[in-house]
């Protein structure tokens, strides 16, 4: 489990899609070294919560902050520089480029350090196999899964200290779910914080330090994913 030291915190976030209202009051804390999860029923303002740290959807009011300065409409490319990594839910990569090229792009901001990008993507081999025995291959090419794999290393060769993801387990089978899950779990030894959203409780309870259930854009509940289960019952939430 993390620290309790508090490396994101949103206080009060309010944020509208047009007219319709993705966070109402929104407040959780997430500490440094942790993996915390929001859960919760479609609509609930989870994706909506990670664009929002993003700078992606505007914040009309409350406050965001990373490592206690606040980040409200800091720029994408700013908060990469900053130290934080977003995966979007579509697992956004450049398809007519190599796999190697995706996750040497994720290195830009870094590319002058050769040695430390180079021991890097060590590291994302080692993470996802597979990602190595196609390393030359076009990664419009790949598999769902490893698309996936291919997203989370590209984000890690940014050497974030706080990583978001959207849905990681999102159309994968059980046992892609299980090897990204545990990729996740790893990538804390690198002094990693993450944040993610899910619909699959069950898998991300193995992982996850904290889980917080999402309604209506507002938190609702705090606890293990386990209890969070327990909560709801489960009914809206499992996959």
């Amino acid at each position: 489990m993390g620290s309790e030291v508090t490396i994101l915190e949103l206080e009060d976030v309010r944020a509208k899609y047009g007219l319709v209202s993705a966070l109402d009051g929104m407040s959780f804390a997430v500490g440094r070294g942790e993996i915390a999860a929001l859960i919760g029923p479609h609509g609930a303002g989870k994706s909506a919560a990670l664009k929002a740290i993003c700078g992606l959807l505007p914040v009309s009011h409350g406050e965001i902050r990373f490592n206690g300065k606040a980040i409200n409409g800091t720029s994408m490319e700013r908060l990469v520089a900053m130290g934080i990594a977003y995966v979007d839910e579509k697992r956004l990569i450049f398809p007519s480029m190599s796999v190697d090229d995706n996750l040497l792009l994720g290195a830009y901001c870094r590319r002058r350090s050769t040695a430390g990008v180079k021991a890097d993507l060590s590291t994302v081999f080692a993470l996802f196999p597979v990602l190595e025995e196609r390393s030359g291959q076009t990664a419009g090419t790949l598999s769902g899964g490893e698309k996936q794999m291919l997203a989370i290393g590209r984000a890690f060769m940014s050497r974030p200290r706080l990583l978001l993801l959207d849905c990681p387990s999102l159309r994968l089978a059980p046992i892609l779910v299980k090897k990204v899950m545990g990729a996740i779990s790893e990538l804390r030894q690198h002094g990693i914080t993450t944040l993610l959203v899910e619909q699959n409780v069950k898998a991300v309870s193995h992982i996850a330090d904290r889980g917080y259930f999402l309604e209506k854009g507002r938190v609702m509940a705090t606890g293990s994913p386990a209890e969070l289960l327990s909560w709801s019952n489960g009914s809206r939430l499992v996959s």
